[in-house]
């Protein structure tokens, strides 16, 4: 999982980021197919908890990002466009909010692996990274 970058942005065996899911033990939640289907269309389904918020402002600008702190007053928005600049909009100065339907993993992740490691990152998930998993055991 490391090879594939998978980490920066997943959790997986107590190791990775957390921007995305935990994806210990994801087997036990989606089956093979929607494993793959995730990690080749990561915005086909987004857990809400792990959406950007897409923020429209009464003066037309338009931000992006993870929602970081809010009150009666405003929010912090860590956006995708700056991510080591949060900022902060005035809850008076918002026009519209809502969840964005685009995933924080980049579209076209698995575009720059090869067959063989697309193989193995689904292998990991699937087993949960124990080599001795049934289903690495050959078929009849």
């Amino acid at each position: 999982m490391e090879s594939t970058g998978c980490l920066q942005g997943h959790r997986f065996q107590k190791l990775g980021g957390s921007t995305g899911p935990d994806l210990t033990s994801v087997a036990t939640r989606l089956d093979a197919q929607k494993i793959l289907e995730s990690i080749i269309e990561p915005s086909r389904v987004i857990a809400e908890q792990f959406a950007n918020v897409e923020i429209t402002t009464t003066v037309g600008h338009v931000y992006v990002g993870r929602l970081e702190q809010e009150n009666d007053e405003r929010l912090v928005l860590r956006t995708v466009a700056k991510p080591d600049s949060p900022i902060s909009i005035e809850r008076r100065h918002i026009e519209e909010r809502c969840l964005s339907r685009i995933s924080n993993m980049p579209t076209g992740t698995v575009n720059s692996l090869t067959k063989t490691q697309i193989l193995d990152l689904l292998m990991d998930l699937i087993s949960n990274g124990q080599s001795d998993h049934s289903a690495f055991e050959p078929g009849d």
